[in-house]
Protein backbone atom coordinates (compact mmCIF):
# COMPACT_ATOMS: atom_id res chain seq x y z
CA UNK A 1 0.00 0.00 0.00
CA UNK A 2 1.50 3.49 -1.06
CA UNK A 3 1.23 5.99 1.78
CA UNK A 4 1.40 9.71 1.26
CA UNK A 5 3.71 11.38 3.41
CA UNK A 6 4.83 14.44 4.29
CA UNK A 7 8.02 15.20 4.93
CA UNK A 8 8.56 17.35 8.37
CA UNK A 9 11.57 19.86 8.71
CA UNK A 10 13.24 19.81 11.94
CA UNK A 11 16.82 21.52 13.08
CA UNK A 12 19.80 18.77 14.07
CA UNK A 13 21.25 18.79 17.10
CA UNK A 14 24.60 20.57 16.62
CA UNK A 15 27.68 17.87 15.86
CA UNK A 16 31.18 18.21 15.05
CA UNK A 17 31.51 14.55 13.27
CA UNK A 18 29.33 12.64 11.20
CA UNK A 19 28.03 9.43 13.57
CA UNK A 20 25.56 6.98 13.74
CA UNK A 21 22.95 8.64 15.40
CA UNK A 22 23.62 11.69 13.64
CA UNK A 23 20.36 12.87 12.17
CA UNK A 24 20.03 14.31 8.81
CA UNK A 25 18.13 17.63 7.57
CA UNK A 26 14.96 16.46 5.56
CA UNK A 27 14.12 17.07 2.39
CA UNK A 28 15.38 16.51 -0.97
CA UNK A 29 19.27 16.77 -2.14
CA UNK A 30 19.71 16.98 -5.64
CA UNK A 31 23.71 16.62 -5.35
CA UNK A 32 26.46 14.67 -3.10
CA UNK A 33 27.94 17.92 -2.75
CA UNK A 34 24.42 19.47 -0.58
CA UNK A 35 24.22 16.38 0.99
CA UNK A 36 27.87 16.60 2.70
CA UNK A 37 26.99 20.00 3.76
CA UNK A 38 23.54 18.70 4.79
CA UNK A 39 21.46 21.71 3.36
CA UNK A 40 18.55 20.40 1.33
CA UNK A 41 17.34 21.74 -2.17
CA UNK A 42 14.22 21.40 -0.99
CA UNK A 43 13.76 21.36 2.91
CA UNK A 44 11.30 19.27 4.07
CA UNK A 45 8.37 21.37 4.95
CA UNK A 46 8.38 22.74 1.07
CA UNK A 47 7.65 18.75 -0.17
CA UNK A 48 5.04 16.44 0.26
CA UNK A 49 5.15 12.93 -2.28
CA UNK A 50 3.47 9.82 -2.43
CA UNK A 51 6.08 7.08 -0.65
CA UNK A 52 5.93 3.46 0.12
CA UNK A 53 8.80 2.25 2.89
CA UNK A 54 9.50 -1.18 3.49
CA UNK A 55 10.97 -1.39 6.80
CA UNK A 56 12.25 -4.72 6.12
CA UNK A 57 14.18 -3.80 3.15
CA UNK A 58 15.39 -0.49 3.94
CA UNK A 59 14.11 1.15 1.07
CA UNK A 60 11.62 3.40 -0.43
CA UNK A 61 9.83 3.70 -3.33
CA UNK A 62 8.81 6.80 -4.55
CA UNK A 63 5.83 7.57 -7.01
CA UNK A 64 6.66 11.34 -6.92
CA UNK A 65 7.78 14.37 -5.12
CA UNK A 66 6.04 17.81 -5.48
CA UNK A 67 6.32 21.58 -4.11
CA UNK A 68 3.81 22.34 -1.67
CA UNK A 69 2.12 25.71 -3.25
CA UNK A 70 2.81 25.08 -6.88
CA UNK A 71 2.18 21.34 -6.84
CA UNK A 72 5.37 21.14 -9.30
CA UNK A 73 6.42 17.60 -9.69
CA UNK A 74 10.37 16.99 -9.05
CA UNK A 75 12.20 14.64 -11.67
CA UNK A 76 13.17 11.75 -9.51
CA UNK A 77 16.16 10.93 -11.74
CA UNK A 78 17.92 14.10 -11.17
CA UNK A 79 17.67 13.65 -7.23
CA UNK A 80 20.62 12.63 -5.24
CA UNK A 81 19.10 11.52 -2.10
CA UNK A 82 16.11 12.04 -0.14
CA UNK A 83 16.13 12.31 3.87
CA UNK A 84 12.82 10.77 6.13
CA UNK A 85 12.73 11.56 9.35
CA UNK A 86 16.97 12.27 9.50
CA UNK A 87 17.95 9.04 7.42
CA UNK A 88 18.98 9.62 4.40
CA UNK A 89 17.82 7.08 1.17
CA UNK A 90 20.22 7.35 -1.76
CA UNK A 91 18.51 6.73 -5.39
CA UNK A 92 19.47 3.59 -6.73
CA UNK A 93 19.25 2.17 -10.13
CA UNK A 94 18.08 -1.09 -9.99
CA UNK A 95 17.19 -2.65 -13.28
CA UNK A 96 13.69 -1.82 -13.35
CA UNK A 97 10.54 -1.55 -15.77
CA UNK A 98 10.85 2.13 -17.08
CA UNK A 99 6.91 2.65 -15.18
CA UNK A 100 8.34 1.38 -11.83
CA UNK A 101 8.48 3.00 -8.62
CA UNK A 102 11.92 4.91 -8.48
CA UNK A 103 14.36 2.97 -5.86
CA UNK A 104 15.72 5.03 -2.85
CA UNK A 105 17.96 2.84 -0.92
CA UNK A 106 18.53 3.77 3.23
CA UNK A 107 22.46 4.50 4.25
CA UNK A 108 21.70 2.48 6.85
CA UNK A 109 25.85 3.06 7.89
CA UNK A 110 26.34 6.58 8.39
CA UNK A 111 30.21 7.80 8.80
CA UNK A 112 33.86 7.75 7.33
CA UNK A 113 32.70 4.70 5.11
CA UNK A 114 28.43 4.67 4.23
CA UNK A 115 26.82 1.40 3.40
CA UNK A 116 23.33 1.19 1.24
CA UNK A 117 21.85 -1.57 -0.49
CA UNK A 118 19.17 -2.66 -2.84
CA UNK A 119 17.19 -5.29 -4.57
CA UNK A 120 18.05 -5.84 -8.21
CA UNK A 121 17.98 -7.95 -11.51
CA UNK A 122 20.68 -9.75 -13.39
CA UNK A 123 20.64 -11.84 -15.91
CA UNK A 124 23.12 -14.48 -15.76
CA UNK A 125 24.09 -17.65 -17.84
CA UNK A 126 22.95 -20.82 -15.59
CA UNK A 127 23.54 -24.60 -16.79
CA UNK A 128 20.72 -26.72 -17.28
CA UNK A 129 20.56 -30.62 -17.39
CA UNK A 130 18.25 -33.13 -18.88
CA UNK A 131 18.26 -36.38 -17.02
CA UNK A 132 17.15 -40.10 -17.87
CA UNK A 133 14.55 -41.02 -15.93
CA UNK A 134 15.44 -44.84 -16.62
CA UNK A 135 18.92 -44.37 -15.21
CA UNK A 136 19.06 -41.17 -13.48
CA UNK A 137 22.26 -39.71 -15.30
CA UNK A 138 22.22 -36.53 -17.35
CA UNK A 139 21.88 -37.09 -21.46
CA UNK A 140 21.99 -33.65 -22.39
CA UNK A 141 23.14 -30.14 -20.95
CA UNK A 142 22.32 -26.84 -22.40
CA UNK A 143 23.05 -23.13 -20.86
CA UNK A 144 20.10 -20.61 -21.20
CA UNK A 145 20.51 -16.95 -19.64
CA UNK A 146 17.83 -16.16 -17.01
CA UNK A 147 16.94 -13.20 -14.77
CA UNK A 148 17.95 -13.38 -11.17
CA UNK A 149 16.92 -11.14 -8.01
CA UNK A 150 20.28 -10.07 -6.34
CA UNK A 151 20.96 -7.71 -3.73
CA UNK A 152 23.62 -5.11 -4.54
CA UNK A 153 25.72 -3.56 -1.69
CA UNK A 154 26.99 -0.28 -2.08
CA UNK A 155 29.84 1.96 0.26
CA UNK A 156 30.52 5.08 -0.38
CA UNK A 157 33.22 7.69 1.23
CA UNK A 158 31.51 10.29 2.69
CA UNK A 159 34.72 13.21 1.86
CA UNK A 160 35.39 12.25 -1.47
CA UNK A 161 31.58 11.08 -2.97
CA UNK A 162 33.33 7.77 -4.34
CA UNK A 163 31.06 5.06 -4.60
CA UNK A 164 31.96 1.24 -4.82
CA UNK A 165 30.63 -2.17 -4.80
CA UNK A 166 30.99 -3.46 -0.89
CA UNK A 167 32.96 -6.80 -0.84
CA UNK A 168 36.36 -8.22 0.75
CA UNK A 169 38.64 -6.90 -2.00
CA UNK A 170 37.62 -3.30 -2.05
CA UNK A 171 36.94 -2.75 1.63
CA UNK A 172 40.82 -4.26 1.69
CA UNK A 173 41.99 -1.32 -0.13
CA UNK A 174 39.86 1.38 1.25
CA UNK A 175 40.89 0.85 5.41
CA UNK A 176 44.96 0.83 4.51
CA UNK A 177 45.14 2.66 7.09
CA UNK A 178 44.05 0.18 9.54
CA UNK A 179 46.80 -3.08 9.03
CA UNK A 180 45.21 -5.35 12.27
CA UNK A 181 41.51 -5.08 10.68
CA UNK A 182 42.99 -6.14 7.49
CA UNK A 183 45.13 -8.89 8.54
CA UNK A 184 41.95 -10.57 10.44
CA UNK A 185 39.79 -10.30 7.80
CA UNK A 186 43.14 -12.10 5.52
CA UNK A 187 43.60 -14.77 8.10
CA UNK A 188 39.81 -15.58 7.23
CA UNK A 189 40.06 -15.65 3.48
CA UNK A 190 37.59 -14.12 1.09
CA UNK A 191 34.74 -16.58 1.49
CA UNK A 192 35.22 -17.12 5.07
CA UNK A 193 35.50 -12.83 6.09
CA UNK A 194 32.42 -12.25 4.20
CA UNK A 195 30.58 -12.82 7.64
CA UNK A 196 32.97 -10.13 8.95
CA UNK A 197 33.08 -7.18 6.14
CA UNK A 198 30.49 -5.26 8.08
CA UNK A 199 31.85 -5.53 11.45
CA UNK A 200 34.99 -4.13 10.32
CA UNK A 201 33.29 -1.45 8.52
CA UNK A 202 31.56 -0.44 11.65
CA UNK A 203 35.14 -0.64 13.17
CA UNK A 204 36.86 1.29 10.96
CA UNK A 205 34.56 4.12 10.91
CA UNK A 206 34.70 3.69 15.31
CA UNK A 207 38.34 4.74 14.77
CA UNK A 208 38.41 7.29 11.90
CA UNK A 209 35.68 9.87 12.38
CA UNK A 210 34.42 12.53 9.93
CA UNK A 211 34.01 16.11 10.53
CA UNK A 212 30.54 16.87 9.14
CA UNK A 213 29.04 19.07 7.56
CA UNK A 214 31.97 19.37 5.39
CA UNK A 215 33.10 22.80 3.45
CA UNK A 216 30.57 24.41 5.41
Amino acid sequence: MVLILCLLSFTTNAQTQLTQSFRFENGVYKTFAAFQKNRPTHTGNMIEGNFFINEKTKQAKIEYIRLKGTGKRLDLDSIWAVVIRGIPYVKANPNLPAHSLKVFAAMEVRGNICYYAYDDIEEKELTFKAYNPLIGKPFRTGKAMRKLPVIKERMLRFATGEVADFNYQNLLEWITEEPDIIQALKSLGAIGAEDKLFDALLLYNDKHAVNFPINQ
